[in-house]
């Protein structure tokens, strides 16, 4: 930066420092070509943001369409699909497992009682017993198919986590097939 120092006669002579806004960062110039080349500055800065920004999208676009970057794409696909299937299954598994043990639980109540009301003696009352406790297991039996059949339940009343079909082993899994099942069908539609 360039700037004049002149004697001035009303300090008595000494060296006075000329004020920052008479002399531009850039020489001699007037104010409004600073303010110029300020803006063409800053533009040139943005631009070259800008174009940082865009060849950093080009580099990050490039790595995620190789094959490392697919392959780590299908990799956290399928852990993020593992939790998800988890956590949307897992609930309404334990629920019916509840449910079905509710269910043979009153079932055996329900026959204790018929036992308990029973008369040995009365060979009548022994035929009337095992219809009931016919009916009572035929119940039983189909609240068991409807279970297995509608809502996949596998015949285990444990409600632990690690014993549940949609554990997260089993929804890793199950993600794993959606994917391989999708790419099939898409390869069969587009061969």
């Amino acid at each position: 930066m360039q700037c004049e120092v002149r004697w001035s006669n009303e300090t008595g002579g000494g060296l006075v420092k000329p004020y920052p806004h008479h002399i531009s960062k850039y020489g001699q110039q007037s104010a409004w070509k600073d303010k110029i080349m300020d803006d063409e500055a800053r533009r040139e800065r943005r631009r070259r943001q800008r174009q940082k920004m865009l060849n950093c999208c080009k580099k990050f676009a490039a790595f995620l369409f190789s094959h490392i970057g697919l392959a780590a794409m299908v990799v956290a696909y399928s852990i993020m699909g593992g939790f998800l299937f988890m956590a949307l299954e897992a609930p309404y598994e334990a629920k019916e497992k509840i449910r079905i043990r509710g269910e043979r639980d009153d079932a055996i109540e329900r026959i204790l009682n018929e036992a308990s009301q029973m008369k040995l003696d009365d060979a009548a009352v022994v035929g009337n017993f095992t219809a009931k406790v016919r009916t009572i297991l035929l119940a039983y039996q189909a609240e068991v198919v409807s279970a297995v059949k509608d809502s996949g339940w596998d015949g285990n009343d444990d409600t632990d986590v690690r014993a549940l079909q949609w554990s997260f082993a089993g929804a890793l899994l199950y993600a794993v097939t959606v994917i391989t099942t999708i790419g099939k069908s898409l390869y069969l539609i587009w061969a």
